[in-house]
């Protein structure tokens, strides 16, 4: 299932995906 692959992806690099998160949330407040 997609789902539980990517649930075991943000569980293997949460750190990078919130890392992403956080540097997206930065680039729509700056536009």
């Amino acid at each position: 299932r997609p789902e539980f692959a990517l649930r075991h992806l943000l569980r293997q690099e949460q750190q990078f995906y919130l890392l992403d998160v956080v540097l997206a949330w930065g680039r729509m407040e700056e536009f």
